[in-house]
């Protein structure tokens, strides 16, 4: 979990939130070996099929719909308020 919570620059309690989330769905299975909790894909699982289809959609569609740094004002202004608002929550559980 450690690692996983370091990766995803996150804390404790919302990847635990997360996997808890990804595991009653079917995606992942955890298991314990000791102290280590061992999180384990279920690749065959229609709904990880379905997700991953997703995110490589999304990946597509984002690395063609890329604007080039400063051409879209209003993308930099709402990016700015969206970083703004997450560094005022992020003290907190919310996002």
């Amino acid at each position: 979990m450690t690692q996983l919570i370091r990766m995803m620059n996150s804390t404790y309690n919302q990847v635990n939130r997360n996997i808890l989330i990804l595991e009653e769905e079917g995606v992942i299975k955890t298991k314990r070996l000791g102290h280590l909790k061992i999180i384990e894909l279920q690749s065959d699982a229609a709904k990880t099929l379905a997700l991953l289809k997703a995110l490589e959609l999304l990946d597509r569609h984002d690395s063609n719909s890329r604007i080039p740094a400063g051409q879209n004002e209003y993308l930099s202004e709402k990016q700015t308020c969206t970083e703004q608002k997450y560094e005022k929550e992020e003290g907190t559980d919310r996002y």
